[in-house]
């Protein structure tokens, strides 16, 4: 009867680790979603490096969502000069710098991936990784 139960305990262990995998990014290294509009972006993330990218996206998309007080905004890259990224005890927040000079606070999701193409490969970076994205140009996609 031991014997059956640490078989159970080992089998449901090593099941539960196998699903601990999928905990770091979604996508493979080798591929990044292509986004509707073509984006570059300027990025700097929390080690200081910085890097220029283009196809920039946060889950493939060319907007940033966010909250706003008690409601959800999606902001298009083209209305956005720059985000800055910090993170607080309980929140993931960005200072949005808009194309027009005026400025929000957003609360941000933790859960979001940024993706670009560098010169010589792609990136993916998680956005709690980031502190400052610069928005160079946005342009419609090339068919």
């Amino acid at each position: 009867m031991k014997r059956m139960l640490r078989l159970a305990l080992v089998l449901s262990m090593g099941l539960g680790l196998m699903g601990m995998g999928g905990l770091d990014f979604n996508e493979k290294p080798g591929e990044i979603p292509i986004p509707d509009r073509e984006v570059m972006a300027t990025i700097t993330d929390v080690d200081g490096t910085l890097l220029t990218l283009s196809q920039f996206s946060l889950n493939g998309q060319t907007v940033l969502n966010g909250k706003l007080g008690a409601g959800k905004v999606a902001i298009p890259f083209s209305q956005i000069k720059v985000l800055t990224i910090w993170t607080e005890p309980k929140a993931l927040l960005a200072k949005v710098e808009l194309t027009d000079q005026s400025s929000l606070t957003l609360s941000l999701d933790r859960g979001q991936t940024a993706f670009g193409r560098l010169k010589f490969g792609i990136y993916q970076i998680r956005i709690d990784q980031l502190r400052k994205v610069e928005i160079g140009s946005v342009s419609e996609k090339k068919k």
